[in-house]
Formats: structure tokens, C-alpha cells, sequence
């Protein structure tokens, strides 16, 4: 029982740990560590100079006695750094701040090279947000002040990575474990009561050692944490990370001394005669485990409706392999999100628009657009919601060479539109259609661009290049497609399909040239290789895989010790009749159907219930492998406690 607790601890603290590490890892790249405000500058006329508006910043930090972080993030080939330039800061929080390699600090005059959009963070708890928003409309600027809550944060991170689960199924361990632990010293508690000691001398006994073990096991702890971060070099908010540290374990603590509490009393309300005779809270017990189990079962269904998900995804991206991972030298541009008034956003579509015509011809941009986030049907209703798919020739030239399969010819005088053999009985409304949606989006511009129809003789499939929907990394079976060329359309087209991430530029020197170029540096928050953002989503759906791969075996380990343990309640509580159906020469099986079809009906209960919400019939196979599973534990558990008869008729 000693070993099983100290796995119990040793298991629990890695979880904190791994959770506080990956918590301090998001909250570095997406903020400043240990923020609690995050102004958000949405809108500017262009009324005053940045200079000004900076040095208002400047007087509304010190007259609130406040430190404001300015951050803007740059793509490099390998590595996204984060730039911030503080205002009126506290040498303390720059040393903390910028003891990272990520992270580098900007002087004014390179910060007057951004665009004053954008979030600022404020660590101090508690600000004037009145004052400063109307501070600064004066200078033309529409602000939002959010407050940061790091515990919203920080619940999201553990659902969002399937932490939950792991933790969940520890507790319930350290449940089971606290009320075996009582249960095994019902008597010597019964003796105490009777040499009268109060329930909370019996509770708390030895309560110092138990605390001096855990401040012990931690503090070896806190050592081992400080010497990996220093050894990873991740030591910029080693303090605080300390304390989050502290204030976990005291969380867990607290849980673990709730559990012990409650495990006691179970025992401590039975009048003593009762407890000499060996009654424990039998019934308590049997509700306990059975409730347990049920839980322990419907998590189970959603681990693993969860992980069979994420094994889809991951088969996804091994079987696009061989497209994605030619894709060496090719970006996607993120325009940055920030409001842009109606006159300025015309202006920013124009820039993009000659970026994609410029880079078209010089650089092998390539388009290919979806409208995988409408999840279009198979059938088609119009060009913006249906399985409809947007290319140019340098993606017809470039994809030809990945799939031999693949081959359109193509009139660079017009659009092209191919239309597949499934589609031909809809032909000339498709027809109309497109030609309406073409005209729409040339309606205000000096573009007449013809189109064109051709039928496709075979079924073909295409990869979407998709990594930011819920069909991302898969084919597109047979939609139909538009050829687009950079001067067929209006300036919407090309800056919506930029923002989505369909644009994909050709070599990361020659992308941020051309971005200088058109004077779009401040309205691109970064360039993104494709390949990597693949190899990254690989790498954190095959985690979120691992993790609750390892919660489906910690639950399962959970599940077969709460059946022991229902099965050692239930036998303690039944011996004397389980002992004269022996000696009547009933068979286990015979002895014991009751309860055995009792506990599967049970688990039925929970397979059916789960088949009729999660639509899918693998809860009733999944159900009925736990049934035979449980069937297997029973009857071996119960033969072996049979085996201890000879002392069960001395103890009746």
C-alpha cells in the first residue's frame, strides 16, 4: 500500500508539473507571463503621429503608476520571435521579461516601424480603464481593456490537452485507496474510540509526520523543477513558475486531506459494537464503487471518441505525406487582426491584390482555396457553400508534378471552370451560377474576364492544402473548379483568400521582399511555412494522442481496481452466505450469478446509453469486452478470497 501511495504522489506531481510547464510555454508565447490587463488598440484615424500617441502611453503608465508592454511578433525561417517594447518599466520585470531567446526588446525608434494597433499588457492588478480609454480617444484611438484570467487559461490548457482525464482517474484512485486504507483498520479505530479518543484525534494521528513527509517529498521536488529549467535554459519565470508550483501542490494537498477526511468518517459515524463486530459501511461502499465504475465508463466512451479522432488526423497526415512534405519552401501570409476602417481596408485589399498578381507571375504563388469551412455537401447549391474548389496554373503546374493522375488544360484568356461526371446533370444551373458569382465579384472594376466550361470524362481527387478547418489535411473528392488568375477578379477575392491562408508564396526571402514591396509590413503579422505548420499540428495531435492514450490505460487500471474493490465489499458483506452455499457444493459461478448479472447490467446500462448519444456502435462492443473483462476479475478475485475459508469459519 506504501508503494502504491508514493506512485500515487510521484505520478500526480509529474502531472502539475507537465501541466504548469506547458501552461508557462502558452502563456510566453500568446502574452507577457503574469499579465492581468491586455489593452487592445483597434482603431486609429492617423490624426497624430505615433510619436505622440507614444508618449501618452507614456504619461497615462506613470500618472497610474502602471508598466505597459507594446508586443508585435516577426516570423523567421526557423523561429517566431516576439518583440516588446516596454513603457515605464521596472528593471525587475525586464530582467524576468526578456531572459528569453524568444523574446527581444524594442527601442523607439523601432517600434515606430510597427503599426500602434495591436495589444499592450499591463501587469498590475488593478488600473484605471476609464481613464485610459479616454486618454486615449483624444488622440484618435478606440481601445478595449480585457482583464487576463490566468485560471480560465489554465482550465482550458488541461481540456484542451486531455489532461483531465489522468487526474481525474489518480483521484479516484487516492479515493479507493484512502477507503481501503480505513476499512483494513476498522478495529483498531473501534479499540481507540473505546480508550477514548475523539474522531479528530483519530483523523489527525501522526498528522505531522504525514505533513512532513509531503513538505519533504515536495521540496525534493521544487529541486528537481529548478534543475530542469536551468538545464533547459526556460529559467526567464523560474520564480514565478515556483509559485504557481507551490500553490498546486497546495490545491492537491488540500484535495488529498479532504479525501482522507471524508474516508475516516465513513468509518468513525458506525456505533462501536458494531465496528468490534467487523460492520463497516458496506452499503456506503457498494454505492461508492458502482457509481464510481459508471463514471469511470462514460469517461472511458468520451477518451475514446476523443484519441480515435486524433488517430484520424494522424492517419490523415501520413497519408498526404508524400504532397505536404514537398512543400519545403512554400508560406502562408496571416494578415494581422485588427479592425481596419472601410476606407483603409479598400486600400489594404488593393496592396494585397498587386502582391498576388506581382507574385504570381514572379514568384509560383500558388492558389488553392476551399470551402471546406462551410462543410459543404456533396451536392452542389452554390459557388460560396458547396464542394467547389479554387486553383491557378501555377498550382495545375505544380500539382501535375505530384500527381501524374492530375492534368487540366488550361486558356490563360479566361476562366476556366471544370466540372466533374457526378455534376452533369445540374450543368447549366451550375453554369448560371458561376457566371452570376463571376460577375459579382468583378462588379466595380474594370475586369470583363470570360469563363469557360469543361467537363471532366473521370472521378479525381485533390489534396486541400487545408490546415485550419475540420477537414484540414484530407481530399477533396470531385469538386468543381475555378481556375483563377490574379487579374480575373475584384480585390475582395484575393484578400479574403490571403487572410484564409489559400495563398501559398514561394521562397520565405523573396515573400518578405515583396511584402515590403507593397507597403504591407505592418498589416502581416507573420509568414508561416507551410510544411512546418504541419509538422507542428503532427507533432501536437500525436501528444494530445500519447496523453490520452496513457489516460485510457490509467483508466482502465482505475476501473479494474474499483471492481476488486467492489468485489472484496461485496464478499466481506455476503461471507457467511457465500460459506453455506459453498458447503452446499454450489459453484462459484452458482454462488455469485446474482451480482455478477447485477454488475453487468450495469455496465449494458452505460453501453447503451453511450451508443445512443455518441451515435456509434463500437460502445456496445467496447461495453461487452468490459463485461467479459469484468466477468474474468470476479470469478478469479472471488476464488482467491475463497481460498481464504478456513479462516473465514474461525472468524464466524
Amino acid at each position: 500500500m506504501k508503494i502504491l501511495k508514493i506512485i500515487l504522489d510521484l505520478s500526480m506531481l509529474f502531472i502539475i508539473f507537465s501541466i504548469l510547464f506547458l501552461f508557462s510555454l502558452k502563456e510566453e508565447e500568446e502574452l507577457i507571463p503574469d499579465s492581468n490587463y491586455v489593452i487592445k488598440i483597434t482603431e486609429w484615424d492617423f490624426k497624430h503621429s505615433k510619436e505622440s500617441i507614444y508618449k501618452e502611453l507614456n504619461k497615462i503608465s506613470k500618472e497610474n503608476d502602471i508598466s505597459i508592454y507594446k508586443v508585435s511578433y516577426s516570423d523567421g525561417k526557423n523561429e517566431t520571435k516576439k518583440y516588446i517594447y516596454p513603457i515605464n518599466s521596472k528593471e525587475k520585470d525586464l530582467t524576468e521579461t526578456f531572459n528569453s531567446k524568444k523574446n527581444k526588446l524594442m527601442n523607439f525608434e523601432e517600434v515606430l516601424k510597427k503599426d500602434v494597433r495591436g495589444n499592450y499588457f499591463v501587469k498590475e492588478k488593478n488600473i484605471n480603464n476609464t481613464n485610459i480609454q479616454n486618454s486615449l480617444l483624444k488622440l484618435g484611438i478606440k481601445s478595449d481593456i480585457i482583464k487576463i484570467s490566468p485560471q480560465i487559461l489554465f482550465i482550458s490548457l488541461i481540456a484542451d490537452n486531455g489532461l483531465l482525464f489522468p487526474i481525474l482517474s489518480l483521484f479516484i484512485i487516492y479515493i479507493l485507496y484512502f477507503l481501503t486504507k480505513v476499512c483494513s483498520n476498522f478495529k483498531e479505530i473501534a479499540i481507540k474510540k473505546l480508550n477514548g479518543y475523539s474522531n479528530g484525534n483519530i483523523i489527525f494521528e501522526d498528522f505531522h509526520k504525514k505533513i512532513l513527509y509531503y513538505i519533504s517529498f515536495f521540496a525534493i521536488f521544487i529541486f528537481a523543477t529548478i534543475l530542469y529549467l536551468n538545464l533547459l535554459e526556460h529559467n526567464s519565470q523560474i520564480t514565478l513558475f515556483i509559485k504557481r508550483e507551490v500553490i498546486l501542490y497546495c490545491l492537491y494537498l488540500l484535495i488529498i486531506i479532504i479525501i482522507s477526511i471524508i474516508s475516516y468518517f465513513l468509518v468513525i459515524k458506525i456505533d462501536i459494537p458494531s465496528l468490534i463486530k467487523g460492520q463497516k459501511p458496506y452499503k456506503q461502499l457498494r454505492i461508492i464503487s458502482t457509481f464510481t465504475k459508471c463514471i469511470l465508463l462514460l469517461v472511458f466512451s468520451i477518451i475514446y471518441i476523443g484519441n480515435y479522432n486524433h488517430l484520424k488526423e494522424l492517419s490523415l497526415i501520413n497519408e498526404s505525406k508524400k504532397i505536404w512534405n514537398q512543400m519545403d519552401d512554400y508560406y502562408t501570409v496571416d494578415i494581422a487582426p485588427i479592425f481596419y476602417k472601410e476606407e483603409e481596408k479598400k486600400i489594404l485589399q488593393k496592396k494585397f491584390h498587386n502582391l498576388i498578381i506581382y507574385s504570381e507571375k514572379t514568384n509560383n504563388t500558388l492558389l488553392i482555396r476551399n470551402n471546406n469551412v462551410y462543410n459543404p455537401s456533396n451536392t452542389y447549391s452554390n459557388v460560396e457553400n458547396s464542394k467547389v474548389l479554387f486553383i491557378n496554373k501555377n498550382f495545375i503546374d505544380f500539382y501535375g508534378k505530384l500527381d501524374q493522375d492530375f492534368s487540366i488544360k488550361t486558356d490563360a484568356s479566361q476562366i476556366e471552370i471544370i466540372l466533374p461526371v457526378n455534376s452533369m446533370s445540374k450543368r447549366k444551373n451550375i453554369e448560371l451560377d458561376v457566371n452570376d458569382w463571376i460577375k459579382f465579384q468583378q462588379d466595380g472594376t474594370n475586369i470583363n474576364q470570360n469563363s469557360h466550361f469543361i467537363s471532366k470524362e473521370n472521378d479525381y481527387k485533390i489534396y486541400s492544402f487545408d490546415t485550419r478547418t475540420m477537414k484540414k489535411y484530407s481530399y477533396i473528392y470531385s469538386p468543381v473548379i475555378l481556375v483563377i488568375e490574379g487579374n480575373d477578379l475584384g480585390d475582395d477575392f484575393y484578400y479574403t483568400s490571403v487572410s484564409q491562408g489559400s495563398y501559398l508564396f514561394k521562397n520565405y526571402d523573396s515573400t518578405i521582399d515583396n511584402i515590403k514591396k507593397f507597403g504591407l509590413e505592418n498589416y502581416v503579422s507573420s509568414v508561416t511555412s507551410f510544411k512546418d505548420k504541419v509538422n507542428s499540428d503532427y507533432k501536437e495531435i500525436k501528444i494530445k494522442y500519447l496523453i490520452l492514450l496513457l489516460a485510457q490505460i490509467l483508466n482502465i487500471v482505475t476501473i479494474s481496481i474499483t471492481i476488486l474493490f467492489d468485489i472484496k465489499q461485496y464478499f466481506d458483506q455476503n461471507k457467511k452466505l457465500l460459506l453455506i452455499k459453498k458447503i452446499h457444493g454450489y459453484s462459484i459461478l452458482h454462488s455469485n450469478i446474482t451480482y455478477i448479472l447485477l454488475q453487468s447490467l450495469l455496465i449494458i446500462f452505460v453501453g447503451i446509453s453511450c451508443y445512443f448519444y455518441f451515435k456509434n456502435i463500437i460502445f456496445i462492443y467496447i461495453m461487452l469486452i468490459f463485461i467479459l473483462f469484468q466477468f474474468v476479475l470476479q470469478i478469479i478475485y472471488i476464488y482467491i478470497l475463497e481460498k481464504n475459508y478456513t479462516k473465514l469459519i474461525k472468524e464466524i
